[in-house]
């Protein structure tokens, strides 16, 4: 179940959050909260504020908006790829014997020599 809860002040988003994590438990004791942060800085705020109420914050997941939507993309849609198409490029840019290499292994080249 998604829920929203905002507000411009940030101590009452956290007394909601420990409200949230001390009455409302998930049935599944392994199953992660998730919370949706604006960034990982307020994320790591909110682990802090939360461990030092409870003694710990564990199990608690922080995606951003942008990460969490695509993988609920991912979840429903069909043709979405596993992966971002970047992350696709990058893994074929880091393989060992990449299929366009130059010859001698290097990949490449400065535009003009270093002693000039």
């Amino acid at each position: 179940m998604l829920r929203v809860y905002h507000s411009n002040r940030l101590d009452v988003l956290e007394a909601l959050m420990e409200f949230i994590v001390e009455r409302q438990r998930l049935d599944d004791p392994f199953q992660a909260e998730m919370v949706l942060v604006q960034s990982t800085g307020m994320a790591q705020w909110l682990q802090m504020t939360l461990a030092a109420r409870f003694g710990i914050a564990a199990n608690i997941e922080f995606p951003l908006p942008a990460s969490f939507i695509w993988d609920m993309f991912v979840r429903v849609l069909k043709d979405i790829p596993g992966e971002k198409r970047l992350q696709q490029a990058e893994h074929e840019l880091e393989a060992d014997d990449p299929p366009a290499a130059a010859p001698g292994g290097r990949r490449f080249y400065p535009a003009a020599p270093v002693s000039e």
